[in-house]
């Protein structure tokens, strides 16, 4: 028994209860807090920007950062990682909300919330890092092209409400739509773009998107210019979290949405335990994959208490909070204090925020998904691994994400068979 004890402690111990029972002081709590709100200030712009890719409104993304990455740093197994609303759901998350309404995405993220803490405690983390790479590259990448695809309405200012979710006749809505362009939002926009290109290369560390919205949002009052902003779109900016409350849901809303729960599940894993990775090989440190699912789960049915979206680990602001010399997960419980702490000072502000610098941002956050480096990688190597590759990108596109991850699974299982039986062959010779 007591074996058995000890083995469950080891796997599902948070990260925040290792770390600090190791000691902590007052310095280490100060190094922590500036880190924290480091992180804070690139979270703020992109848990807006990404709640308005998923058709909520920003306050929602801000409640998601705020609550979901508390708990994540809380609860979960890794000792850098900074959870909040990312790139990869932004397209199932609205997809769900046309077909089943808000009500509908609290039940596919309870539901995901489950199937992450059964993954958990089922020990499947250890097995993420056997999901085909193409795969991973070419849904990722697919995500970014329809991501980058949603924003360019915001980013030209148009203003018609017909244009179709499908991914081609969406870009030929957009060409034929070129002379209603709002010029003054598309100036904002390709001003945004400037900003980035420039900050990018001669002073990195800036954070480019804060400085993004700063200046756009300047420019965009003192010119009075006639264009969208999220206060004239989604209005003020609540000052504080709404109180933690479940709408009424019945067991066939579960039902309908249980296959989006699956898909949102799988993003969620695999992001987070990716996340957590990518900052183990950069700070030596170990995550504990099943205890980071465990939080993960715990992370998404919070967020859906308090009227937020789908959560994961963030690669990027991960990276970031190590960067920023974090300590322990504390670091990320402070990013969401000072998070609250700049929804409550700043809710005036923001309402100036022109929605083409942010559409501009999310344009950015999906040309990085593509990995065009690592894309390439692939297209030069085995001809399975291309192939893989292209088909998943096609059909998260044009068919839709769990298509593309049912047929990419299948053709990588294919090919490694095929491989298998030829390195069998080969060794009979």
């Amino acid at each position: 028994m007591k074996k058995i004890w000890e083995r469950l402690r080891a796997d599902y111990t948070p990260k925040s209860v290792e770390v600090l029972r190791k000691g902590y002081s007052l310095a280490l709590f100060k190094r922590d807090c500036i880190s924290g709100l480091t992180v804070s200030i690139v979270s703020l712009p992109l848990a807006m920007a990404l709640a308005i890719a998923s058709g909520l409104t920003p306050a929602q993304g801000l409640y998601t950062a705020i609550v979901a990455g508390f708990v994540i740093a809380l609860m979960g197994g890794s000792r850098y990682q900074i959870g909040g609303p990312t790139g990869a759901f932004a397209i199932v998350v609205l997809e769900v909300l046309q077909a089943y309404g808000y009500n509908g995405l609290i039940a596919s993220m309870i539901l995901t919330g489950i199937l992450l803490i059964a993954a958990g405690f089922m020990k499947l983390g250890s097995y993420i890092k056997y999901i085909p790479y193409p795969v991973i590259i070419g849904f990722t990448a697919g995500i970014g092209l329809i991501l980058i695809t949603s924003q360019i309405k915001d980013f030209l200012g148009l203003t018609r409400n017909d244009i179709p979710n499908a991914f081609l006749q969406r870009w030929y809505t957009y060409i034929v739509s070129i002379p209603q362009t709002n010029w003054a939002a598309a100036f904002i926009g390709f001003l945004s773009l400037a900003l980035y290109l420039l900050i990018k290369k001669f002073t990195p560390k800036i954070p480019v998107y804060l400085a993004i919205l700063v200046v756009t949002t300047l420019v965009t009052y003192f010119f009075n210019l006639p264009i969208e902003t999220i206060g004239s779109k989604y209005g003020d900016l609540p000052k504080m979290l709404p109180a933690p409350e479940f709408p009424k849901m019945s067991l066939d809303l579960f039902r309908l949405v249980f296959p989006s729960a699956l898909t949102v599940a799988f993003l969620a894993a695999v992001e987070s335990l990716l996340s957590a990775k990518v900052v183990d090989s950069m700070s030596g440190d170990m995550h504990n994959p099943n205890a980071e699912l465990v939080g993960e789960g715990l992370a998404n049915i919070a967020a859906a208490a308090f009227f937020g979206l789908p959560a994961t680990g963030a690669i990027a602001r991960t990276a970031t909070n190590y960067k920023a010399n974090a300590y322990s997960p504390v670091s990320g419980m402070m990013q969401s204090v000072f998070l609250l702490g700049f929804m409550f000072c700043l809710s005036p502000l923001v309402k100036f925020i022109p929605l083409s610098s942010l559409a501009l941002i999310l344009i950015m956050i999906g040309w990085n998904m593509l990995n065009l480096d690592k894309m390439l990688g692939l297209v030069k190597s085995l001809p399975g691994d291309r192939y893989t590759l292209l088909v998943t990108v096609i059909l998260t596109v044009v068919v839709n994400l769990s298509a593309a991850i049912a047929v990419g699974f299948i053709m990588a299982a294919v090919i490694f068979m095929h491989r298998m039986s030829k390195e069998i062959e080969l060794a009979n010779m």
